[in-house]
Parts: structure tokens; sequence; C-alpha cells
């Protein structure tokens, strides 16, 4: 477990804009938004010291607003009370690309304790009471919120949860050239679950998962109002984890 970072100040949440990126608007973020959330504060443990939520680290992943939207099955492991530290969820302080290949999510949250939690993430932005994307999710189809963190993750806020993750990596087998730290979206040399061909892989060492993501972290306030919540990872439906 990692003791949370103490608070920064940032710019005031739903600080973003609209713009038209072929077809589709996009609601896009100027910077990072601020979050007061377990997961956001997870996240901002794991980048670099002096870095913000989900900071533009050295990472091989480049995914789309309109790659990632469409229905989607998290994979929640049990709450637990979270008094003031977060799980590690498989990650290292501060993060890496080394670590994040070694995290096996089957250990981190096992299938036979997991909770499947659908949500559907939409282009639908919605201006009450604050401007967002549009999100449904839980076993009720609750509306809630959805955000892009730069083109290496995303953040959901639906049926009282949190969840935020980045999207999966993984090393190509067979290929000369070993991943390391430092390794960013130009070592990428295979998408999957991109729906435009307009930006093609220039690397030979990674596969960037879209549609997949990464072990990232949950939480919701519980009934006396402390925080609980443990790690997850999500797929798109239709896509073979």
């Amino acid at each position: 477990w990692l003791k949370l970072p103490p608070q920064r100040s940032s710019p005031p949440e739903g600080a973003g804009h609209a713009r038209e990126e072929g077809s589709s608007q996009c609601l896009t973020m100027s910077r990072p938004r601020r979050s007061l959330r377990a997961a956001a504060l997870a996240l901002t443990a794991l980048a670099e010291p002096g870095s913000r939520l989900f900071a533009r680290a050295d990472l091989p992943i480049h995914c789309t607003q309109q790659d990632v939207t469409g229905d989607w099955t998290f994979r929640l492991s049990p709450a637990k009370p979270m008094e003031g530290r977060i799980p590690a969820c498989g990650h290292s302080i501060p993060n890496t690309v080394d670590s994040m290949i070694l995290i096996n999510r089957s250990k981190v949250v096992p299938p036979s304790e997991e909770l499947l939690f659908p949500v559907t993430l939409t282009e639908e932005i919605v201006s009450e009471p604050k401007r967002h994307l549009k999100a449904t999710g839980g076993p009720g189809h609750s509306r809630g919120s959805w955000t892009m963190v730069f083109d290496t993750g995303l953040e959901i806020r639906v049926d009282g949860r949190s969840l935020a993750a980045h999207f999966l990596f993984d090393h190509i087998p067979n290929v000369t050239r070993v991943p390391k730290n430092g390794d960013n979206w130009k070592d990428i040399a295979k998408f999957h679950g991109r729906r435009s061909n307009s930006i093609r892989p220039e690397g030979e060492t990674y596969a960037c998962h879209c549609d997949v993501t990464s072990v990232g972290w949950w939480h919701r306030r519980s009934t006396d109002g402390t925080l609980e919540g443990g790690c997850l990872w999500g797929s798109k439906d239709g896509r073979r984890p």
C-alpha cells in the first residue's frame, strides 16, 4: 500500500473546451483537471516527483477518445478501507516501463474475487451540472462522467465510484530491441483497438492496446463517509482479454 501524497492546487474541475476532430466532437482538457479522489492521487504518486495526475511520462501509449468510446467491462477487486493509503496494484514509485510490463493482473485482481462492473463511455457532451462527457455504468446503468487524460489513460466517475487506469501496453515477443525505461509512443510497433489509421506505428518494441487497460484503481465513499477501494482492470466488450 502507498501513502497518499499531499494535495497541490490545480485548475478547477471541468476546465476544458470542446473541439472538432474529424466528424466527432471531443472534450479536451488544456491541463490535468483537479481531482480530490484517491485514484487520481494514486496516479500522482506513481508519476515522477513534482508531476501531476497522469503526467506526460515516457510510456509507449497513444490512444484517442474515439478509440475508447463504447461498452466496457471492468473487473474490480474487493473493497478495503483506504485509511490514508492506496493499494499499489502492482505499480512502483515512480512508475516505469519495466515495472508496468511485469504486472500480473490475475494476481492483483484474482478472477475468483472480481466484481464485474459494466460501463458505457460516449462522446455526448453534457453541460449540467458541469460540462462533462456522458458515461453510464453499474448495475442500474447510473449516469456519470468520464475523461481522457492526455492520450495514456482515463478516469470514470459513475454509480458512486471513481475508476482510473492507464491503457495497456506490452512487449512484442521475438524482437531484438528490449524494453527500457524512457520508451514512448514512437516505440509502438502495433496498435490494437484503434478506429483510425491516421497515426502509423513507428517503432518495433511494443503493442499498445486502446481497448484494454493496465491494472488501475477504484474507490468510493462508504456509508460512514470513509474511503474504500481496490484495484481494477477493464476491457472493451467483444475484445478477448
